[in-house]
């Protein structure tokens, strides 16, 4: 009941950055989202957004504008009404990782039916959280927290009774971590000479694992749940990046962020 439509369609065209995007968001087609934009233009006096073929990008008036329209946008949204069931909203480009399921399920460990995942590539301005294994550029309002996940490469064989070549598999974001690749270059000068294998199925990796047929790169939450016993050849830490929105009006974002700056203690 704050919010005129008007501002409602300017912000969330700087959001999607997709004309056609935004249309569907706000539950309309092209045509009104584009007479209304025109008509706040028309308004300010300057041009706002450049459409071509349908991406948008800001001009820079339309720029200041949203950086200074959006704290309000976001404070005026909140005593819209909504469901008191709203979940804690958590986006991320790896979000179908196991290691990023299982930090979200470590800080999230007493409410983690309340929360919603979205897999994303960049951080949406309303996100509560936003988690990457990427440094990215996030929003004024977002604060970034860094903490890390240690991986491990296994194996069910001893280091004297192991094939040098061993195949090695691992997710594809594992695989792409130059921290990974800095501890493969190290066991290729100790003689190792183990293929790579790209394989995003944990359960698939974890056959060939006990196949013996090869060896997996596990982060500590997974190496808890391996069976018998095994041997570690490598541990590396792995950096992850927590995007809090500062504007989050979610009774669950505090409680968050103090799990994670629990956690971050712990892992000093």
């Amino acid at each position: 009941m704050f919010i005129s439509k008007a501002m409602e369609v300017f912000i969330t065209l700087a959001q999607e950055r997709n004309l056609k995007g935004a249309a569907h968001k706000l539950c309309l087609t092209v045509p009104p989202v584009s007479r209304m934009l025109k008509n706040t233009e028309d308004w300010v006096g300057e041009k706002l957004v450049i459409i071509e073929r349908n991406k948008i990008s800001l001009t820079p008036t339309g720029e200041k504008i949203y950086q200074d329209v959006l704290p309000l946008y976001l404070a005026l949204k909140s005593f819209t009404p909504r469901k008191s069931s709203r979940l804690l909203t958590i986006s991320s480009p790896d979000i179908h990782t196991n290691s990023i399921t299982n930090l979200i399920n470590e800080v999230c460990k007493d409410f983690v039916t309340q929360i919603s995942v979205k897999c994303s590539d960049y951080i949406r301005d309303d996100d509560d959280f936003f988690i990457s294994f990427d440094k990215i550029s996030a929003p004024l309002h977002f604060s970034i927290y860094e903490t890390h996940i240690r991986y491990n490469l296994v194996s069910l064989h001893q280091l004297d009774a192991r094939p040098l070549n061993l195949e090695i598999v691992a997710g594809k974001e594992v695989l792409l971590s130059k921290d990974f690749q800095r501890e493969l270059q190290q066991l290729r000068t100790e003689g190792f000479n183990s293929t790579l294998k790209q394989i995003d199925n944990g359960k698939l990796r974890r056959t060939l694992y006990y196949s013996g047929k090869s060896m997996e790169v596990l982060d500590d939450y997974d190496l808890k749940e391996l069976h018998g016993d095994y041997f570690t050849l490598r541990s590396y830490h792995q950096p992850v990046y927590i995007y809090a929105n500062n504007l989050s009006t979610h009774k669950r974002s505090a409680e968050l962020v103090a799990n994670l700056d629990e956690r971050m203690k712990r892992h000093q």
